[in-house]
């Protein structure tokens, strides 16, 4: 902090800063201006960033499916032993939460982690692109249910190392609203 403040010769110009606890821009903050009375050692250094992804959390993951021909968002299936990965995450500053697709993995110990932590304990995973898999299969949520529900991807990445939900890591999508990837290499697992 110290070399920065001299290389950047940078003063301390506000007191008093207030913000509210929701908040997540310096504009909903309050100050007062300094008159030049401060103390560098008592100054409060502020490091910002535009990585808007440090605040989700993985809050869910389930397993879901629909009987193919049944595409209303009521006709999903979810806590079974098979289905397409489906993830919530959490923003935690601001209380948004969203649903959506995970992407294919081939990795085996992934699969049994997801199978436990969406509470089946198995030995064995079955990981598949949800494109290899009839919709008549009623093991998958179906193309028609995907489309008609616009269903997109949350995560670009997700690797349990462990069989609890605070040991998987994952990667947001770039931008949930505009994802275009197709769905049928999200993850479907048997378990």
């Amino acid at each position: 902090m110290c070399s920065t403040i001299k290389e950047w010769n940078t003063p301390v110009i506000t007191k008093d800063l207030n913000c509210p606890s929701n908040s997540t821009d310096l504009g909903d903050c309050s100050a007062s201006l300094t008159s030049g009375d401060w103390n560098i050692d008592d100054a409060l250094w502020l490091s910002c960033s535009n990585d808007w992804k440090q605040f989700w959390e993985l809050k869910n993951v389930t397993l879901a499916y629909n009987e193919a021909g049944n595409i209303e968002y009521g006709d999903m299936r979810s806590g079974g032993k098979f289905g397409n990965v489906l993830v919530t995450v959490r923003n935690y500053r601001t209380g948004e939460e969203r649903t959506g697709l995970t992407p294919y993995t081939s990795n085996h110990i992934n699969g049994i982690h997801l199978c436990t932590i969406v509470g089946h304990h198995s030995r064995d995973a079955t990981r598949s692109r949800t494109e290899w898999i009839s919709d008549i299969s009623n093991t998958k949520l179906s193309c028609g249910f995907m489309i008609e529900n616009e269903m997109k991807y949350v995560l670009s990445y997700l690797f349990c190392s462990s069989s609890t939900l605070e040991q998987c890591g994952f990667t947001l999508v770039d931008d949930f609203d505009s994802n275009e990837r197709s769905t049928g290499s999200s993850l479907q697992l048997s378990c």
